[in-house]
């Protein structure tokens, strides 16, 4: 298979970097880098189906983007064309006398209006309170277990910050630990590019609403304006919640006046981060007929709260890698001794790396895994993933698509 073909596979992962040659420890089902994700396409995908993020692992300043499968922009609304069959003659006609340019021109009579846009969440924010840059940083993704880790050193202190999102406990867990008693000092926060208000809910918890646009026209269409709000308590509109707590072992948590929050001199910490949406099926108004959306969220939170952070990391892995392990393939002379983009260099100049085909076979596994669980929504063309408001193709849910990839999903022994 050519060079470009295994790059089209490679999406939003495997992409150049500065090479550096340190291994993995166990990496044959690891992606590994020793650079920060520069642009969303080089972060890192965690998913239980439902929420969605991209680890950028940036050492002293982390972004995790954040997605809730069911935050659309518009509201359900009959798509239907009326008109459509008054031109299929027409259309048969050009057809028939060779006119095919006449045909296309006709067939666009026949297509409906644009359906709605899949909405970013939001991002959380990890700012480290120190003047130096992190040294020997480095960032994987491990495939069996579902957990992105980060680990480097700053100011002499080795910090490793462990992220998952759990299915039985429906939360985005950040572990953060440091080799030093009081180690951890910094500031977390939430934001998005919709429009949404932060407020703190105690001493140690964050709230985040806000509410997706009523319409959003696709990017590949030119309209003004091409993103609607309408924020008046009846406007359409779907509502979401996000709640984020820390939980420090050691020093203290506190709330900024900014709407941050702060931790100082902790041995290690534990962020939870859970979300919801007033979806509340295809067929109802998310604003006039949604549920509240702090009911589930607020549960899920108070409820891994009260789990310690070793028991939420052993559930997940467990119901994770349960997934996982149902297949393995060995195609043998894997090149994991390098990052997993300086393979791809290595690839693209002709070196022969049998287990970067085995990878990408795991990596589509995963990504399927991770956008797409029992009880959850369809996986769009980007799985559960993206960061923009007019997204690409508008993130739609396409059969010609989806189906092979669900039909093939049974046949990796996922037929979840």
């Amino acid at each position: 298979m050519k060079a470009r073909h295994f790059l089209q596979l490679f999406g939003i992962l495997f992409l150049i970097q500065d090479p550096i040659h340190v291994q993995a420890e166990g990496s044959m089902n690891k992606l590994w880098y020793r650079k920060p994700a520069r642009v969303w396409e080089e972060a890192l995908p965690l998913g239980n189906g439902r929420l969605g993020a991209m680890v950028f692992g940036g050492g002293t300043h982390d972004r995790l983007q954040l997605n809730e499968d069911t935050l659309w922009s518009g509201e359900p609304k009959d798509w239907n064309n009326p008109d459509a069959p008054n031109w299929l003659p027409k259309v048969r006609e050009a057809l028939f006398n060779g006119d095919y340019v006449l045909a296309d021109r006709l067939s666009k009579n026949m297509q409906g209006p644009y359906n709605q846009s899949y909405q970013p969440l939001g991002d959380l924010s990890i700012d480290f309170d120190s003047p130096s840059e992190p040294a020997d940083l480095y960032r994987e993704l491990d495939l069996e277990s579902g957990v992105a880790l980060t680990r480097f050193n700053l100011a002499g202190v080795q910090i490793e910050q462990k992220v998952f999102i759990s299915f039985p406990d429906q939360v985005l867990a950040v572990l953060l630990t440091a080799d030093k008693p009081g180690g951890l000092s910094f500031s977390t926060h939430m934001t998005s590019d919709l429009h949404h208000q932060v407020i703190s809910e105690g001493s140690n918890t964050l709230a985040m609403r806000g509410k997706a646009p009523a319409h959003v026209e696709p990017a590949y269409k030119k309209a003004e304006p091409s993103i609607v709000y309408e924020d008046s308590p009846e406007g359409r509109g779907m509502r979401f919640s996000v709640f984020l707590r820390a939980i420090p072992q050691g020093g203290h948590v506190k709330v900024d006046p900014s709407g941050k929050l702060i931790l100082e001199k902790a041995d290690s910490v534990c962020l939870l981060l859970a979300a919801d949406t007033s979806f509340n099926g295809f067929n109802r108004s998310p604003s006039r007929e949604g549920v509240n959306p702090d009911i589930e969220a607020l549960k899920f939170l108070d409820q891994a709260t009260h789990t310690s952070p070793g028991e939420l990391l052993n559930r997940h892995i467990n119901d994770h890698a349960s997934l996982f392990r149902r297949v393995t393939l060995d195609l043998g002379q894997p090149a994991d001794h390098l990052p997993t983009d300086e393979r791809v260099l290595a690839f693209m100049q002709g070196n022969q790396d049998p287990g970067l085909a085995a990878l990408i076979f795991q990596y589509g596994r995963y990504l399927l895994m991770a956008s797409s669980r029992p009880g959850t929504q369809p996986a769009n063309l980007q799985g559960i993933w993206n960061h923009e408001i007019r997204p690409p193709l508008v993130q739609q849910l396409d059969p010609q698509h989806q189906c092979p990839d669900e039909l093939l999903a049974s046949r990796k022994l996922q037929p979840e």
